[in-house]
């Protein structure tokens, strides 16, 4: 927001993004800039906080779900598209899917995560 307020034209992709901002938030964040988020299959970090009673956090559009299988898909511009990330089950959200984002890893502990394997060797060499 800052650097709009400076002028600037902004747009913006994040990984694995939690709530930020109640409903107003979001809708005022979303007439200011074009911001997409990954989500990756189950990562529980963008389900947080939650979007019910007592917290009320809503997303900003728009979501690009990368499913289990590799497939991304795009979302509804809601920000809370029930047939992508929000489709899944709370009790089956995990922290390893929000260490690794199009099959690259994000942060220095995905040697540990058994579904951090990266199939680029080049990569490879540079993480591990």
């Amino acid at each position: 927001m800052e650097l709009i307020h400076s002028g600037y034209t902004v747009s913006m992709i994040n990984f694995g993004q939690p709530r930020v901002g109640e409903t107003n938030y979001a809708a005022f964040s979303n007439t200011k800039l074009t911001q997409y988020r990954v989500v990756h299959n189950k990562d529980m970090v963008p389900h947080n906080p939650g979007s019910g009673y007592p917290f009320y956090f809503y997303h900003t559009h728009y979501e690009e779900w990368e499913q289990s299988n590799g497939v991304v898909k795009s979302c509804n511009s809601s920000g809370e598209d029930p047939s992508c990330s929000d489709s899944i089950n709370s009790l089956s959200l995990n922290v390893e899917d929000h260490l690794v984002y199009l099959g690259l890893c994000m942060g220095s502990g995905c040697g540990t995560c058994p579904s951090a394997a990266i199939k680029n060797e080049e990569y490879d060499a540079f993480l591990f």
